[in-house]
């Protein structure tokens, strides 16, 4: 039979739950959801429009928060936004998604946490990369500002009323 492979937990399962000032793990509620499904329709380059329909928010929702393989979620604040760790798999990667409506709310203090967060997390799970992806440059910018790099886009990959948009591939690698 073959080895089953039982990767470390994390050492700091407090430091995980409770990282950063700004950032404080996700509780969903049912209003909450709410308000974030809606974000996800109408926000700008956030879902491509072909997903941009009840049903597909939803699996959208589900997937991520209520039928989640291993994903990690915090709030950014007092609900400004959140941040996702999504599949994550101990010793090798993860995806990262952020969902920022609030702006205002991203200074240098917030993108150092960010930043710390995110090392927080390739530490603890012992990660080799994380991916993202992103059809907004402003999404992109702050991606680079907390180490992210371009590692190339798709072409018509996104769509948005009807308009194409590229896909920018990003990484963070050790």
């Amino acid at each position: 039979m073959d080895k089953i492979i039982n990767p470390e937990l994390p050492k700091d399962i407090e430091k995980l739950s409770h990282p950063f000032p700004l950032f404080k793990v996700f509780v969903p509620t049912q209003e909450k959801l709410r308000l974030f499904a809606a974000r996800l329709n109408d926000n700008y380059l956030w879902v491509s429009d072909e997903y941009r329909n009840k049903d597909s928010i939803t699996a959208i929702i589900a997937n991520n928060f209520l039928l989640s393989n291993f994903n990690i979620w915090y709030e950014i604040g007092d609900y400004d936004g959140l941040l996702g760790f999504l599949n994550v798999v101990p010793g090798h990667k993860c995806h990262m998604t952020m969902k920022l409506w609030n702006p205002q709310i991203w200074k240098p203090s917030a993108a150092k946490q960010g930043r710390s967060l995110i090392r927080l997390i390739m530490d603890e799970f012992q990660l080799k990369r994380i991916g993202s992806e992103s059809a907004d440059s402003k999404v992109v910018h702050l991606a680079n500002i907390v180490g992210f790099k371009k590692e190339g886009a798709r072409k018509h990959d996104f769509r948005w009323n009807g308009k194409m948009f590229p896909l920018i591939m990003l990484g963070l690698t050790r």
